[in-house]
C-alpha cells in the first residue's frame, strides 16, 4: 500500500460525513491497528483510528497500544495466490 493511496483513502473517509458520524458515535477514541511481520522491510503497520473527529488510516506503528491488534505474517497477508485451475 503506497502513500498515495493512504491520501486518497483519508480525503476520502474525511469527506464522507456518514463515516465521520459513525465514528463520532463510538463516544471515543479507538485504533485498530495490523502487525504484518516478514515485509521486506521489517515489521509493517497498518493503523486505522476512529474517533470524534473521524476516521483516519496510517501506515506505521500506533502511537499508544491500539485497541484492536491482529498480528500476521506480510507474505501470508498480502501475497495470497489462488492455486492454479
Amino acid at each position: 500500500m503506497s502513500p498515495a493511496h493512504v491520501d486518497q483513502m483519508n480525503r476520502l473517509l474525511a469527506e464522507s460525513v456518514e463515516v465521520r458520524d459513525a465514528a463520532a458515535a463510538l463516544g471515543g477514541t479507538y485504533a485498530m491497528t495490523y502487525q504484518l511481520d516478514g515485509a521486506p522491510t521489517g515489521t509493517e503497520y497498518w493503523t486505522t483510528v476512529f474517533g470524534p473527529a473521524g476516521v483516519h488510516f496510517e501506515l506505521k506503528a500506533p502511537r499508544t497500544p491500539p485497541d484492536v491488534l491482529a498480528i500476521g505474517r506480510r507474505v501470508a497477508t498480502i501475497d495470497t495466490r489462488l492455486p492454479p485451475v
